[in-house]
């Protein structure tokens, strides 16, 4: 996840992972966390359409993944995708990565949007880029490798402003390379008080880019 820098692995000095994996290898690893962690109880009713929105999408290799997801549970076969990162470079590598994907996979409706920008002026930001309309909110939200030990008060004023761009009770999923990541954001969690935390875990799977530990918490409604 990127805020202020690149969330590039080669900067995360104690991570070596196991390989590099492929986009084939990345979709199955998405796909099996998502199955695991965002189930249809989770989501909670259907929806016609689904908004989702990716704080410090990075490269955002998930995305080809998500929405597909949420049309092969069948919890909604319209879905819009939003991601953002500050770094202009990686949301060109997220546009052309997602550009390639392919909705004949499961025939879903899927629209994905990347924009640069910075998240702790979330709202205006996805207004300033026209991806949202005024007052459109979202159904839940990602966020992948936060920098939690290193600005932990910036992630507290982007919970802060996404709490005011998501749904009553919208899931937020957060991953975690490490178990002392997890520990500091569930303390920003709970300290800025606009979340609650319903799940936390370690993912055992060797094959992905750091997603170790798991957080499902859920906007208070």
């Amino acid at each position: 996840m990127s805020i202020y820098f690149s969330n590039s692995v080669k900067n995360m000095t104690n991570y070596k992972p196991v390989h590099s994996p492929s986009i084939k290898q990345r979709n199955e690893h998405f796909l099996k966390l998502f199955q695991k962690y965002l189930t249809r109880e989770v989501f909670g009713e259907r929806r016609e359409k689904t908004m989702a929105i990716d704080i410090g999408c990075g490269g955002a290799p998930e995305l080809a993944t998500f929405g597909h997801y949420l049309a092969m549970i069948g919890w909604s076969h319209k879905v819009k995708i939003v991601g953002i990162d500050i770094d202009y470079e990686v949301t060109l590598t997220a546009r052309d990565l997602l550009r390639i994907t392919d909705d004949r996979l499961t025939g879903a409706d899927i629209v994905h949007k990347i924009i640069s920008g910075n998240a702790i002026k979330l709202y205006s930001e996805l207004v300033r880029a026209g991806v949202i309309e005024d007052k459109e909110t979202f159904d839940l939200a990602l966020m992948r490798h936060p920098h939690v030990l290193k600005i932990p008060k910036v992630y507290e004023k982007i919970l802060a402003e996404l709490y005011h761009c998501v749904k009553p009770n919208a899931p937020l999923m957060i991953t975690c390379y490490y178990e002392a990541e997890v520990e500091r954001m569930i303390e920003i969690i709970k300290r800025e008080g606009s979340f609650k935390v319903l799940t936390k875990e370690q993912y055992n799977d060797r094959t992905t880019e750091g997603d170790s530990y798991i957080i499902i918490a859920k906007a208070i409604g």
